[in-house]
């Protein structure tokens, strides 16, 4: 059904748009369901990337003492010529290197999930809009996966499973509190304008987005359990 409407789109957006029919054919789900399905298989995919993402941050965390010390001599070196700063960064990375971490690696998980992100909304918009089985695909109150829902209610389902994966998300030790506090009141203020923001998406849209949102919650809670950490290789915060 999405050959006509997926040969026009992005590499990425076909390729999900062929991943949410395979479930929708082969497993004869619903559309709502495939979508769903289909979302926690990405999910599922990105796993191993935010196992890695809380693994550099434990080690940062470690790292932070010597970090914190050459802090003081780095900011020094700004005043004593290239040459003596190279020399002081270039333990920097020896540091990183000796409890084999780099910033980078935190950045996987998103460098992963924002393309997908982005080329879910379009797949799912694109087909709402060219597949006429999408307005009978939903379920309960929202059986049109093409409009929006009017009661609103998806919208708000949507925002507050994302603020209970924000409240729950784990914490890098490596960031100041200053820092993650405010982060944290920035999510929450975007999970509140998400509401009036995106009301007039199509209803399948949030099938997706809560189906992901449900996921991290679900995520951040096992990531905070010790025996899980510990299974998957997440050094433990050092005692303050």
């Amino acid at each position: 059904e999405v050959i006509a409407i997926a040969a026009d789109s992005w590499i990425t957006t076909a390729g999900l748009m062929y991943v949410i029919e395979y479930f929708h054919l082969a497993h004869g789900m619903e559309w709502y369901a495939a979508i769903a399905a289909a979302t926690c298989v990405m999910r599922v995919c990105a796993f191993p990337l935010t196992i890695m993402q809380q693994k550099s941050a434990g080690k940062m965390h470690l790292a932070k003492p010597e970090m914190t010390a050459l802090q003081e001599s780095i900011n020094e070196a700004r005043r004593a010529g290239e040459h003596e700063r190279a020399a002081r960064l270039g333990r920097v990375f020896a540091i990183w290197s000796k409890h084999d971490v780099h910033p980078a690696k935190m950045l996987a998980p998103l460098l992963f999930q924002a393309p997908v992100f982005i080329s879910f909304y379009f797949a799912i918009s694109r087909m709402a809009e060219g597949l006429p089985s999408m307005r009978d695909g939903g379920f309960a109150w929202f059986q049109d996966l093409s409009i929006a829902d009017p009661t609103f209610a998806l919208p708000i389902i949507s925002s507050l499973t994302f603020l209970a994966a924000v409240e729950f998300a784990p914490q890098n030790p490596a960031v100041k509190s200053s820092q993650r506090e405010m982060t944290k009141w920035g999510l929450r203020a975007l999970g509140v304008a998400m509401v009036p923001l995106t009301a007039s998406f199509p209803s399948g849209v949030f099938v997706y987005w809560i189906t992901s949102n449900v996921f991290s919650f679900a995520q951040t809670v096992l990531l905070r359990v010790p025996f899980a950490k510990r299974a998957m290789g997440i050094p433990e915060d050092p005692p303050p």
